[in-house]
């Protein structure tokens, strides 16, 4: 009987260690997202995607920042 409640208790705390260590790893990395480089550009009246820029533009913005989220 014993026995039982020492894996209940061992279960137990493998799956709250597990779910924490899940769920830090779903956390940001703690620095907020970054505003839009360009004021002017207007989203809800953007007519095709030259209006943001081109993947030229991308790639090099994302060379600068080091990473590129797709």
């Amino acid at each position: 009987m014993r026995t039982t409640r020492i894996r209940r208790l061992g279960v137990a705390a493998a799956l709250t260690t597990a779910a924490a260590l899940a769920l830090s790893a779903c956390a940001t990395a703690g620095t907020p997202a970054a505003d839009s480089t360009d004021p002017a550009v207007d989203a809800a009246a953007a007519t095709s995607v030259a209006d943001f820029g081109s993947f030229a533009d991308l790639e090099a913005a994302a060379k600068a920042e080091g990473a590129l989220n797709v």
